[in-house]
């Protein structure tokens, strides 16, 4: 579930839509901001993807050093998601749940545009959940592909090849 709800549409229509995908056994992941972010981690989706922005916006916590990342990844957790996926933009992503905390940075490249990335680095991870891979490989996988977007020019998507030549160099260490 993405994007900004529809003009009209309830603060929890995401939060309704949520639980109707988990309770015909599906996994839901979101990735919205502002109220309906909010509203839709109450619902215990399985992923959410906050941007930075976005995560300060529901934490008020800048997280700027790895002690704050994991109290603001900590408190939204306790908001509801199960698990979060934070894009960090050019700093890489991190990835958190009740058990851990991992950090991924991506290699230094060259950015031709940032849109997309996140759509990207929300794809990757989802693709790498599906495959059963540890955790850690799922971030690896997410940051390798927000990075390989933000390669490439306006909304083009990488390919699994692109991809791969960032995956090499990603570096993941667990926080917590």
């Amino acid at each position: 579930l993405s994007g900004a709800l529809p003009p009209g549409a309830p603060v929890d229509t995401y939060a309704h839509l949520v639980r109707a995908i988990q309770a015909k056994g599906g996994w839901a992941a979101l990735d919205t901001s502002g109220p309906a972010l909010a509203e839709g981690c109450r619902a215990r989706p399985d992923f959410i993807k906050p941007n930075f922005d976005e995560a300060l916006s529901l934490t008020q916590n800048r997280m700027d050093t790895p002690v704050a990342l994991v109290k603001g990844l900590e408190s939204i957790l306790a908001m509801g998601p199960r698990r979060v996926l934070l894009s960090l933009g050019a700093r890489g992503a991190a990835v958190a749940s009740d058990d851990y905390v991992w950090l991924a940075r991506p290699p230094q490249i060259k950015e031709v545009s940032a849109v997309g990335a996140g759509d990207a680095l929300m794809a990757g991870a989802l693709w790498a959940w599906e495959q059963n891979l540890p955790t850690e490989e799922i971030l690896r996988w997410a940051t390798a592909a927000g990075t390989a977007a933000a390669m490439l020019d306006g909304t083009l998507m990488p390919s699994f090849e692109q991809i791969k030549a960032v995956y090499a160099r990603v570096w993941v260490t667990r926080l917590a």
